[in-house]
């Protein structure tokens, strides 16, 4: 299942990268080649950029940087965070304690705390078509 990632939070660079290849395959980009630059060749477009996203999003990639002979792609920092934060939302709403939400994510019970406290980043519960607008 791709988390949601709310695209607000992201700088704009990666927000274009998740806008053009979806959530999942720009965090499998990003966690192979983030943090570096990125040559659009035909080279690369027929060899190890093709097999880690398939051709239909390597297209699409092409496509919305023409023009560009190299892109800059930022770490997945950004959408992994997210994702993790969430779990540890829903995990401590499940009843797991600070102690053991540390431990399992490898943060201070502190960073949990602030993780915690900052505020759900849910998506948004869409209202049915027929609820009351109370």
């Amino acid at each position: 299942m791709t988390p949601h990632v709310d695209r607000a939070l992201l700088p704009p660079q990666l927000r274009r990268l998740v806008d053009v290849l979806g959530v999942a395959a720009a965090t499998k980009l990003l966690k192979r080649r983030g943090g570096t630059r990125l040559v659009l060749s035909r080279g690369q477009r027929e060899g190890d950029l093709l097999e880690l996203l398939g051709p239909a999003a390597c297209m699409a990639l092409y496509t919305a940087f023409e023009g560009q002979p190299v892109i800059w792609l930022p770490k997945a920092d950004k959408i992994v965070m997210q994702a993790r934060d969430r779990e540890i939302r829903k995990l401590h709403r499940q009843g797991h304690s600070l102690v053991s939400l540390a431990l399992q994510f490898d943060l201070t019970s502190r960073h949990i705390q602030n993780i915690l406290s900052a505020g759900p980043l849910e998506p948004p519960a869409q209202p049915g078509l027929f609820d009351d607008a109370a």
